[in-house]
C-alpha cells in the first residue's frame, strides 16, 4: 500500500504526523540522557525487489492483466517506481531539518539484491541472516 503514495501522500497522513512527532520526542529524550539519537531506515522488502521484478517482466503492464496488483480498476503498479524511495525522501528531509543523523540501508541491501545475494527470508518480508550482516556494516560504517 505504501508504494502507491507519494511523498506528499505519505506526508499528509496522520501516522506521518504521529511519527514525526514520536521521533523529535525519542531525539529530545535521548539528548536529555546525555545519549546521541539517530534514525535507521530498514526498507520493505518490495522497495528493494520491485526493480529486480520490473527487469525480469517484460512487456508492458496493463490494468486489464495486472490481477492482484489491481485497485478499484486500476492498476496500482503504474505508482510504485515513482514512489519506491519517498519513505526515505520523507524521513531523510524530516531528520535533516530536526538534526537528527539519518542512516539509509536501502542502497546497500540493493546492492546486494542485484548481486544475486538474497538479503530477505524467501517466506516472509524479515531480513535473514545476510541482510541483517549488511545492516550491521551499513551501521559500523556510519558510526566511523
Amino acid at each position: 500500500m505504501k508504494l502507491m503514495l507519494s511523498r506528499g501522500g505519505l506526508e499528509s497522513r496522520r501516522g506521518w504526523v504521529l511519527a514525526a512527532r514520536a521521533i523529535a520526542g525519542m531525539r529530545d529524550a535521548s539528548a536529555a540522557a546525555g545519549a546521541r539519537f539517530l534514525v535507521l531506515f530498514l526498507p520493505s522488502k518490495s522497495q528493494i525487489s520491485l526493480p529486480l521484478l520490473q527487469e525480469s517482466v517484460p512487456g508492458p503492464r496493463s490494468s486489464a492483466s495486472c490481477g492482484s496488483t489491481c485497485l478499484k480498476g486500476r492498476s496500482t503498479s503504474r505508482h510504485w517506481p515513482a514512489n519506491r524511495l519517498a519513505q526515505n525522501a520523507l524521513l531523510r528531509e524530516f531528520c535533516g531539518r530536526s538534526g537528527i543523523p539519518f542512516v539509509d540501508a536501502s542502497e546497500a541491501l540493493d546492492a546486494a539484491m542485484r548481486n544475486g545475494v538474497n538479503v530477505y527470508f524467501p517466506d516472509d518480508s524479515h531480513l535473514n541472516e545476510t541482510g541483517q550482516a549488511i545492516v550491521a556494516k551499513t551501521i559500523q560504517t556510519f558510526l566511523r
